[in-house]
């Protein structure tokens, strides 16, 4: 195996292990929440307080790193104090608690996606390797872990949830271990920060950004309450875990085949596909 091929295959298991976290926590964390005694307006409460510091913290984040010109130890020190965060939950009680232990699991971890993904795409640029090739991988552990994740919550009930999250952040913390350490060459200048200041000035960025951010917000209900709803009109925990898993397939496909459909269609228009088919 050469060099190219054990690099794209160790950036593949990075996307395999994150998503698998994922694919645990986007159905059945409030599974979880609710049976540490959270109504459903503290749920709500608990989760977005996550986003909102995620957006403060997170380009804090992915700036220090940049500035420092490393990814791998910042990826390394965020995915412990992710499972440092996540083993809190053990010892919370209370809705206080328990939104404390998440701020700090919720930030570590969000934070290791976009610094993960800034490697990913410098070597996808660097060795001209096939982006949806990659990613795919982590749709798929998506689909085991979410598909799992039902029977799993049927027979050990909903701290299960909470020890297959920590078991899967061991290999988030290999898999972070295993990517290229590229720090001298994703350094940032200074002109390229200046680059960043130009881009932010320009209000169709700021008009994709605005968008981006609806488009994920108007499924934020979704993985918050859509495992609560379907528990409380009968699914079963299987058939829950099936659904999540169904939807993921449409991105397997859309994946393995994207630089074709990015070379047909334009980025542009297939943004605004998504956009439609979300609607």
């Amino acid at each position: 195996m050469g060099t190219t091929a054990i690099r794209a295959w160790r950036l593949s298991f990075y996307f395999g292990a994150v998503f698998a976290v994922v694919g645990v926590m986007t159905p059945f964390w409030p599974v979880f929440l609710k049976a540490r005694g959270l109504s459903a307006t503290e749920i709500g409460l608990l989760l977005s307080a996550g986003l909102w510091l995620r957006v403060l913290a997170n380009p804090l984040i992915a700036q220090l790193a940049d500035r420092r010109g490393e990814r791998r130890r910042p990826l390394l020190l965020l995915s412990g104090i992710a499972m440092l965060g996540f083993s809190c939950f053990f010892f919370a009680y209370g809705f206080w608690g328990l939104l404390a232990a998440n701020l700090i699991a919720a930030v570590a971890f969000s934070s290791i996606i976009p610094l993960g993904e800034t490697v990913v795409l410098g070597a996808v640029y660097r060795l001209k390797l096939d982006y949806g090739r990659l990613r795919i991988w982590g749709s798929i552990t998506f689909i085991a872990t979410s598909a799992a994740g039902g029977p799993m919550l049927a027979v050990f009930g909903s701290w299960s949830v909470l020890w297959a999250v920590l078991a899967l952040m061991t290999i988030v913390l290999l898999a972070c271990a295993l990517l290229p350490d590229d720090s001298r060459r994703d350094r940032q200048t200074p002109a390229q920060r200046g680059a960043v200041t130009w881009l932010l000035r320009q209000p169709v960025f700021l008009f994709f950004l605005l968008a981006g951010s609806l488009s994920s917000a108007s499924h934020a209900v979704l993985y918050g309450f859509a495992t609560l709803h379907w528990r409380s009109i009968g699914f079963s925990d299987a058939m829950i875990g099936a659904l999540w898993a169904e939807g993921v397939v449409a991105e397997i496909i859309l994946f393995w085949l994207g630089n074709r459909l990015l070379s047909r269609f334009g980025a542009a228009n297939l943004l605004v596909l998504g956009g439609l088919a979300g609607i």
